[in-house]
C-alpha cells in the first residue's frame, strides 16, 4: 500500500516517469510469484543433474573403531586397556540393466525442466497483461477527469454569472442556489473520478511490487494514441489463433506435459524388467585381542598395519533380480501412468479450445468497442452542439436549470462512454497483438 510519504503519485513528476515496457520488465524481474517459479526452476535443475549422476556408480566407505574399558579385578578402577576393535571396508555398486528406467528419468527431469520454463513464461504473460491492463486503466481515468473537470470549470462559469444577475436583481435567489448544487455535484464527482485514478496507481504499483521509496513522485508516460482510433482489423481470429499456436508458452506447456507423461509411463514400464547389478568392495578388520602369541594376552597385539594386510579382503557380486509378482503394483503404476497420458493430451486439447475461445472474444469484443466508439464520436459532437445551445437558451432565460443540466448530464455520460469505448478498443487490439506475440507497448 502507498505510504504518507509517496502521496505525490501520479503528480507528473518528470523526475519518475514510467512507460509501460519499462513497467512490465520491472514487474516481471520482481514479482514474487515469477520468483518463486525461479526457484521451482533451479530445484527442478538439480532433479535433473541428481537423474544424471545416477548413471555413476555409488561408491560408500564404512569406518568403525570401538574402545573397549575394563575393570580391574584388583582395585575396582575403570581403566583403558588395549583393547581396541575396528571395521573398514569400501563397496561399490553398478546398475548394469534396470529395463532402461534411469534413461528415462533423465529424460523426464529434462521434460520436467522445459515444462517448468514454460509455466514461469505462462506467469510472465499474465504479469505483463495484468500490468497493461492497470497502465490503460490509469490513461482512462486520466482522461474522465479532464471531461469532470472541464464540467466543474462550465458550472464555474454559470455560477459566476447567475451570481451577477442576482445581485444586479436579475435573478431570483432559487436560480443560484440550484446551479450551486449542481457545482457541487460536479465537483463531487470530479473527487470520485480523481480517487479513482489514485486507486489505478496503487494497482499497478502493487502489480510491479515497486517499493515504497520508489513510488515517490511516480507517473506514467501518456502515449499518443490517436493512431489506435482509426485502426482496421487486417486480420482474422483465425490467423491470430494460429500465430497463437506458435508463441503462446502454455500450448507449448502443455504440449510437453504430453511428452513428460508419455516418459513417466515409459519410466513405470520399466519395473517389468529384470534388473542386473554389479557390486564390488573390500574390508579389514583390527581387534585388540589378536595377540601374537593367541594363547598368552601378554605376548602384545598384533600391531595394527599387520592386521590390516592378514585380515584385508575382497568380493564381487552380480545380481538378478527377476519381476514375478508383487500385488499387481507395477501393472497399476503402469495403467495410472497410462491414464496420465490421456489426461495430459485432454489438457493439452482443452488449452487450445480455451485459447481459440479467448481470441475469439477478444476479437469480437474489439469490433463491437470500435462501433461503439465512433458512434459515441458522433454522438458527442452532437450533444456539444446541443449544449453550446442549451447554454445560450439558459443565459437568455428560454428553458430552466433542470432543461440546462439535463443537456449537461447527457453530454457528461455520453464523452465518459466515449472515453470509455476508446480505450476499451484499445485494450482488445493490445490483447490480440498479445496473442500474436507481439510486445505490449504503445
Amino acid at each position: 500500500m502507498l505510504s504518507l510519504s509517496s502521496v505525490v503519485i501520479g503528480q507528473n513528476n518528470t523526475s519518475n516517469i514510467w512507460n509501460l515496457p519499462k513497467c512490465i520488465a520491472y514487474a516481471q524481474e520482481n514479482n514474487i510469484q515469477i520468483n518463486r517459479s525461479k526457484l521451482s526452476i533451479e530445484s527442478v535443475e538439480q532433479d535433473e543433474l541428481n537423474s544424471k549422476a545416477s548413471m555413476f556408480p555409488s561408491l560408500n566407505a564404512n569406518l568403525s573403531q570401538g574402545f573397549n574399558f575394563n575393570t580391574n579385578a584388583f582395585t575396582g578402577a575403570t581403566t583403558r586397556g588395549t583393547q581396541q576393535n575396528g571395521n573398514y571396508n569400501a563397496s561399490l555398486s553398478f546398475d548394469l540393466f534396470r529395463g532402461l528406467s534411469k534413461l528415462n528419468q533423465i529424460k523426464q527431469s529434462q521434460a520436467d525442466l522445459m515444462v517448468s520454463k514454460l509455466e514461469t513464461d505462462k506467469m510472465k504473460n499474465d504479469i505483463s497483461l495484468n500490468i497493461s491492463t492497470a497502465y490503460l486503466q490509469i490513461l482512462f481515468q486520466k482522461e474522465l477527469l479532464k471531461v469532470a473537470i472541464e464540467q466543474v470549470d462550465i458550472t464555474l462559469l454559470q455560477v459566476d454569472r447567475i451570481e451577477k444577475l442576482y445581485k444586479a436583481g436579475g435573478a431570483p435567489n432559487s436560480d443560484l442556489l440550484d446551479i450551486k448544487a449542481q457545482l457541487a455535484n460536479d465537483e463531487l464527482t470530479k473527487v470520485q473520478v480523481e480517487n479513482a485514478m489514485y486507486l489505478a496507481y496503487v494497482d499497478l504499483v502493487q502489480l510491479m511490487q515497486l517499493p515504497v521509496e520508489d513510488q515517490v513522485g511516480f507517473d506514467i508516460e501518456i502515449p499518443n494514441l490517436d493512431s489506435y482510433e482509426d485502426q482496421e482489423f487486417l486480420i482474422t481470429p483465425g490467423e491470430v489463433y494460429k500465430a497463437s499456436l506458435e508463441v503462446m508458452p502454455e500450448v507449448e506447456r502443455d504440449m510437453r506435459a504430453i511428452e513428460r507423461s508419455e516418459i513417466t509411463h515409459e519410466v513405470v514400464k520399466g519395473n517389468y524388467w529384470p534388473s542386473l547389478v554389479f557390486s564390488a568392495g573390500a574390508g579389514t578388520r583390527y581387534s585388540g585381542n589378536f595377540y601374537n602369541d593367541l594363547t598368552d594376552p601378554e605376548s602384545g597385539t598384533v600391531p595394527w598395519g599387520t592386521q590390516f594386510d592378514e585380515n584385508l579382503n575382497y568380493f564381487t557380486t552380480v545380481s538378478l533380480r527377476i519381476p514375478i509378482y508383487n500385488g499387481l503394483n507395477v501393472r497399476t503404476n503402469s495403467q495410472k501412468a497410462e491414464i496420465s497420458v490421456r489426461d495430459a493430451q485432454f489438457r493439452y486439447e482443452q488449452t487450445k479450445t480455451d485459447l481459440e475461445q479467448a481470441i475469439q472474444k477478444s476479437y469480437y469484443d474489439a469490433r463491437a468497442a470500435r462501433q461503439k466508439y465512433f458512434a459515441s464520436q458522433i454522438a458527442v459532437d452532437a450533444l456539444v452542439e446541443s449544449f453550446a445551445y442549451s447554454q445560450l437558451k439558459f443565459e437568455e432565460g428560454v428553458i430552466n436549470q433542470v432543461e440546462y443540466n439535463q443537456v449537461k448530464t447527457n453530454l457528461t455520460k455520453t464523452q465518459s462512454d466515449l472515453v470509455q469505448s476508446k480505450y476499451d478498443y484499445i485494450f482488445r487490439l493490445k490483447i490480440l497483438d498479445f496473442y500474436q506475440g507481439k510486445p505490449l507497448m504503445f
